[in-house]
């Protein structure tokens, strides 16, 4: 099952993308018309069987949205499955003024107009995450849900950024949180590539380079092999059988070695390396990016 089907009428085409590419890079599975639906391929088939195998359908609210026939038939349909929105079936995200009404009119959506790309990026995450967690944070203070794998003897006293926490625990394997701060906190198990910031950066930095290439060679017209940013995300989980940021530190020179592999097996990154240039940035110049360096080869693309 794939964990989002994003609906939208064709005017809101960008915004459906860009949703779409939040999702994946936060380690969700999608399904986008634009990018799964491919010439020749029966579109009301093809609907039908993207609405069987997602758990949530995600609709793109705006006026032509909201006009549009062949939109209504996508969320009514999961509707009918979820009447009462128990299962959080349908969420749906403004992105135009519009009004919803009917049988919309009842469900909270997430309202993301008037908003900058980076504070709307950062809302629409925090928001899916109180969807699937279906509790939403409170203003006055957070809880953050942690796991770890491994026994823990004692935490002591622990600082979390600028937040002062006291916790007392034997054999945690459930750990609770709660702070005065006004931001979730994001907790990672402490063995994962998640809990490195440098870590999940390369990874990020490598992930996106993979995506970027694929598209290329698409847009060329070279690479006519069905592609969705999220399959790079599904082949790491059948690799290595944790999702990507949840990969084992251990595993962490493994990880890159088998991204770096995939990009420079694109149709893009081997027309790269044909031209001398180099399809990513080794792990040591990104920390030196992260850490404000302007050193770098300038021979590696996109930099």
């Amino acid at each position: 099952m794939e964990d989002f089907f994003i609906s939208y009428n064709k005017t809101d085409k960008e915004y459906a993308k860009r949703i779409a590419d939040w999702l994946d890079q936060a380690g969700f599975t999608t399904i986008l018309q634009a990018n799964n639906f491919v010439a020749g391929s029966n579109f009301v088939s093809e609907m039908h069987k993207a609405l069987q195998k997602t758990r949530r359908i995600i609709l793109v609210l705006s006026p032509d949205y909201l006009n549009a026939t062949f939109t209504e038939a996508e969320w009514t349909a999961a509707l009918a499955k979820d009447p009462t929105s128990q299962n959080r079936s349908l969420i749906p995200v403004r992105v135009r003024e519009c009004e919803p009404n009917g049988l919309l009119r009842p469900i909270v959506y997430i309202d993301l107009v008037g908003l900058s790309v980076k504070k709307a990026k950062a809302k629409f995450l925090d928001e899916i995450q109180a969807t699937l967690k279906r509790k939403r944070l409170s203003k006055k203070g957070s809880t953050v849900e942690a796991y770890n794998k491994q026994k823990s003897s004692k935490f002591s006293q622990s600082i979390i950024g600028n937040q002062n926490t006291s916790i007392q625990a034997e054999q945690i394997t459930h750990l609770t949180i709660r702070t005065s701060g006004k931001k979730a906190l994001s907790i990672q198990p402490s063995d994962a590539i998640a809990a490195s910031i440098e870590m999940k950066s390369y990874v990020e930095h490598l992930i996106r380079r993979y995506i970027d290439w694929r598209k290329q060679g698409i847009k060329s017209g070279k690479d006519r092999r069905p592609f969705h940013p999220s399959m790079i995300h599904k082949n790491v989980e059948k690799t290595f059988g944790a999702r990507t940021y949840l990969v084992s530190k251990s595993r962490f020179a493994d990880l890159i070695k088998y991204l770096q592999y995939r990009i420079d097996n694109t149709i893009t990154g081997k027309m790269k390396r044909s031209q001398g240039k180099r399809n990513y940035r080794t792990f040591d110049e990104h920390l030196d990016k992260l850490r404000g360096k302007t050193q770098g080869n300038k021979n590696c693309a996109h930099d």
